[in-house]
C-alpha cells in the first residue's frame, strides 16, 4: 500500500512539473526570444539572434488547412522562416516563394523570393527581406501567406500570423550581433 501511495505522489509531482514547464515553453514561444549561435562543437558563442514561433495552416495537393508551426529567426542581416508541417515535420524543397505580407496598418505587400529548403529554412533576401523586417518592426498583428512553386507548379501554401510583433526592435537591440539602425 505504501508503494502505491508513493508511486501516486511521484506521478502527481511529475505531472505538475511537466505542466508548468509546458506552460512556460508555450509562453516563451509567443514572444521574441534571444538565443546564442553555437559553434561546430555545439557550444554557445557570444553572437545571438532573435526567434519566435507562430501558428498557422498549410495546404498542398494532399491536404487543406493542416496545422503548421512557423519559426521566425532574425538577426542583423538575415531573416529565415522554417515551416513545420503538422507542427513537427520540417519542410524541405526548392523553387520560388511568393510572399504576401499584411502589416498592422492592413497594407499588403507581395514579393518573390528564391526558395531553397535544403536545410529547412526559407532565407529571405532583397526586397522580400526588407518588407518582412519592416512589417515586423512596426509591431502589432502581421499576417503572412507564402506560396511555393517549382517549374510553374504550385507545391503548397502556408498561412500564418504573428499576433503581436511588438518588442522586436527592443529585443534585437539586446543581441550581440545586431546594431539597431533607423528603419
Amino acid at each position: 500500500m505504501k508503494y502505491i501511495l508513493s508511486l501516486f505522489i511521484v506521478i502527481a509531482i511529475y505531472s505538475c512539473n511537466s505542466k508548468s514547464k509546458q506552460s512556460s515553453q508555450s509562453e516563451s514561444a509567443d514572444t521574441w526570444q534571444i538565443e546564442n549561435y553555437t559553434d561546430k562543437w555545439g557550444e554557445k558563442t557570444s553572437l545571438s539572434y532573435v526567434w519566435r514561433n507562430c501558428e498557422g495552416t498549410f495546404s498542398n495537393s494532399a491536404v487543406t488547412d493542416a496545422p503548421l508551426t512557423v519559426e521566425l529567426i532574425i538577426n542583423k542581416k538575415d531573416i529565415s522562416i522554417r515551416f513545420y508541417e503538422y507542427g513537427d515535420r520540417l519542410n524541405k524543397g526548392e523553387g520560388d516563394a511568393i510572399i504576401i505580407v499584411r502589416d498592422k496598418d492592413k497594407k499588403e505587400y507581395n514579393e518573390r523570393n528564391d526558395y531553397s529548403f535544403h536545410d529547412g529554412s526559407l532565407d529571405l533576401s532583397g526586397k522580400a527581406q526588407s518588407i518582412v523586417r519592416n512589417a515586423l518592426l512596426k509591431g502589432g498583428r502581421v499576417m503572412f501567406i507564402v506560396g511555393i512553386r517549382n517549374n510553374g507548379i504550385q507545391l503548397g501554401s502556408y498561412k500564418f500570423e504573428v499576433p503581436n510583433a511588438d518588442g522586436l526592435k527592443e529585443t534585437l537591440a539586446k543581441t550581440r550581433y545586431y546594431k539597431l539602425r533607423n528603419y
